[in-house]
């Protein structure tokens, strides 16, 4: 028995059980566990999208929040500074209407010192003030600024703004401006006073960040920044340059951005909280700057991961320990029946299978049972008729022996009848022949035609014994291959065809074939004159084919072969069908030499695409190295 189909090596029914059971409970678990990982991680997920956006609705109503405290702050100092423009318009007009002329320190001084005077021109330029740091401070650099200055300049009224830092020094102040009454320059208060600074901390802005951070763990960090680029409730004063460039693009396209830096686990939101109310001509605008630490979600799927994982594998593994005992126990009958059979196989006839649970293993075991009873009377009757076979064929060897000897004897007798039927019939061809060109030779010229005629019929019948001789030859030779002289042989048999004119055109070469290779260039002589009528013409050439083989082409112009019979001729007995042809065993003994000499041979048409312009057959063969 091969080793593949030995049981030794094939798996036991059990464990085939447990695979299959394996094969549809695996994926399953695998299934419901990928997608309740694939659940639980949305919902965790999500989860902290949410608590991002709550936490980022909470910066943002805490900012706009404080921002309306501090709004109805500013607005409690807006009479006081009305009243000081009185006294700033009258020196106005004191000095001619001429910034240079004004004595702004005693208007400061007359303010309780807690007020700085400027004169802004129509170029939005300070021109005078009695805060030198700011003296020629050019507002055309920030152009919506300049703009809404500007309009207050050309207007008629007091207005006030919010208390924001200078944007050269930063310093907190109260502003509020007055047009001039020929509206060639703007006036400006800047009231700088220690009770914004407490009422600002007492408002801070991010009174509620640390309560945030503690409800979102995964929030590292907050700043908050305000148009100057500086931060706000932080010791910070300083930011990188990228950073302040990153700012000031929020500031400019009011609206916010995200930065991933996977490297550390880190995702920056930046927030942009539009503060700016039309009544002011200050921007207290925002942008929150907020840190997540992404570590915190990726640890958590992780751990998601190994935990799915682990019990995935316990699920697998206790299906695994279940299938085993389930197959162990479903699989027990078949293991009492096999042993038993295994019994019964070692020669124990009379031995009986043994019933187990089930109702169809209990049929299966009635059955097998019922079988080694068949089996025990079938070897009765075979052990009978094996006496009787050996009897017979006894006898039956004695009859062989007999009917083979029978039949060598009579093959003997019909090759010796067929010896003697082609001695005896070439004898008297030969007779004929030679009275047939002797009376071409002495006869009447106009019975030359005739005798002809007569010379290419004997050479049939010839050809006809030398096709049955080749046969013979075919099946009862082996081929052996000796160099043959091609321009020779082809030479000789177109003597034997007179009544045909016969073109050859080739030099002497040496092939590889044997004694028979006439019989291939005389059938094919014969075929071509066939078909191309007493008044047509055969035309032979040789000619390299390649290094190795000649090319030997016989042509004649005839009617040519159909292009649905060139594929088929040299089958034996095909030819037939062909008009004025035999019955095929010329083309089929040519086909045959030239495979055996190892050349092709094929019907072609002598002029390529003209099949009715007369036949070709072509065929190489070996060049012999003398």
């Amino acid at each position: 028995m091969n080793s593949d189909t030995s049981p030794h090596h094939r798996l036991s029914f059990a464990l085939y059980l447990v695979i299959a059971t394996l094969l549809v409970i695996v994926p399953v678990i695998c299934c419901i566990s990928y997608l309740d990982f694939i659940e639980v991680r949305e919902e965790m997920t999500g989860n902290y999208v949410r608590m991002e956006n709550n936490t980022e609705a909470s910066i943002i109503g805490s900012l706009v929040l404080v921002d309306t405290g501090l709004k109805i702050f500013d607005v409690t100092l807006d009479d006081r500074m009305r009243t000081a423009f009185e006294g700033f318009t009258a020196e106005y007009e004191r000095s001619g209407r001429n910034p240079a002329m004004m004595d702004l320190k005693s208007l400061k001084n007359g303010f309780g010192g807690v007020m700085d005077l400027y004169v802004i021109d129509a170029d939005c330029v300070i021109r005078n003030t009695t805060y030198e740091p700011d003296l020629g401070l050019d507002f055309r650099n920030y152009p919506q600024f300049c703009e809404q200055i500007t309009a207050i300049r050309l207007g008629d009224e007091f207005v006030s703004d919010r208390v924001v830092k200078e944007l050269k020094t930063g310093r907190v102040r109260k502003f509020a401006y007055m047009p001039t009454p020929d509206h060639a320059y703007l006036l400006e208060l800047g009231l700088v006073s220690e009770e914004f600074n407490a009422y600002r901390n007492n408002l801070r802005f991010l009174r509620t960040v640390d309560d945030l951070k503690a409800l979102n763990p995964t929030l590292e960090s907050v700043t908050i920044y305000d148009l100057i680029g500086e931060t706000i409730g932080t010791d910070t004063q300083t930011i990188s340059p990228e950073k302040r460039e990153c700012i000031d693009a929020i500031f400019h396209q009011k609206a916010g951005v995200e930065i991933f830096d996977a490297q550390n686990a880190m995702r920056t939101r930046y927030l942009f909280v539009d503060l700016r109310d039309p009544a002011y001509p200050s921007d207290p605008s925002l942008v929150v700057e907020l840190n997540y630490n992404s570590s915190l979600i990726d640890e958590k799927i992780n751990t998601l991961i190994r935990s799915h994982i682990l019990i995935t594998a316990f699920a697998i593994l206790l299906c695994i320990v279940l299938a085993y005992g389930a197959a162990v126990w479903i699989t027990r009958p078949i293991r009492t029946i096999v042993e038993d059979v295994n019994r019964v196989s070692e020669g124990d006839l009379d031995y009986n299978i043994r019933v187990t649970g089930g109702s169809e293993f209990v049929r299966l075991e009635k059955s097998i049972n019922s079988m080694i009873l068949t089996l025990k009377e079938t070897i009765s009757k075979l052990r009978a008729s094996e006496e009787r076979i050996t009897e017979y064929n006894e006898r039956l060897e004695e009859l062989v022996t007999t009917r083979t000897t029978e039949l060598h004897e009579s093959n003997g007798t019909a090759n010796l009848y067929l010896d003697i039927m082609s001695h005896d019939i070439n004898n008297a061809y030969t007779a004929s022949l030679g009275y047939a060109e002797m009376l071409r030779e002495l006869g009447d010229p106009s019975l030359r035609t005739y005798a002809n005629k007569m010379i290419t019929s004997i050479h049939h019948g010839i050809n006809i014994i030398e096709n049955v001789s080749t046969m013979r030859a075919l099946e009862e030779h082996e081929t052996i291959l000796k160099p043959v002289n091609l321009h020779a042989a082809i030479q000789r048999e177109i003597d034997t065809f007179p009544d045909i004119t016969i073109q050859y055109t080739g030099n002497p070469v040496w092939v590889m074939a044997d004694k028979l290779l006439p019989v291939v260039i005389s059938n094919l002589i014969d075929n071509g004159r066939k078909f191309a009528g007493q008044n047509g013409m055969v035309r032979i050439t040789v000619e390299e084919a390649d290094d190795e083989f000649v090319l030997v082409s016989v042509e004649d112009t005839g009617k040519g072969i159909p292009d649905s019979m060139k594929t088929e001729i040299f089958n034996r007995f095909t030819t037939g069908t062909l008009p004025g042809a035999g019955k095929g065993l010329g083309l089929y003994i040519t086909g045959t030499l030239i495979g055996r000499y190892g050349g092709t041979i094929r019907a072609d048409d002598r002029i390529p695409g003209e099949p009715g312009a007369g036949a070709a057959i072509r065929f190489t063969l070996k060049k012999a190295h003398r």
